[in-house]
């Protein structure tokens, strides 16, 4: 199997895949949604521009934001299954 088709494979997650199962739990929390939207908001209000790649991945910076994120990776598995192989002695 080609290192393209291993990477393409559905086995190895992909940050959509993240991004959408934490848009999908946003969607059922709307209290979370509006924590968030606050947290960015006095952001934006404390130091006059909108968070860059830098902020959202610091985590002292939007630390409810960081919280909601880690939370995702935390809940969501990696693999839906492993599968084991046993081999014969050569």
């Amino acid at each position: 199997m080609s290192v393209s088709a291993i990477l393409s494979s559905s086995f190895i997650p992909k940050p959509i895949v993240y991004l959408q199962e934490c848009l999908y739990e946003l969607s059922k929390r709307p209290d979370t949604q509006d924590k968030i939207r606050a947290e960015l908001i006095s952001f934006e209000e404390h130091n006059g521009r909108v968070p860059d790649y830098n902020d959202l991945m610091n985590s002292v910076s939007l630390p409810y934001f960081d919280a909601v994120i880690r939370e995702t990776l935390r809940t969501k598995p990696v693999l839906m299954a492993i599968t084991r192989e046993v081999r014969p002695l050569a």
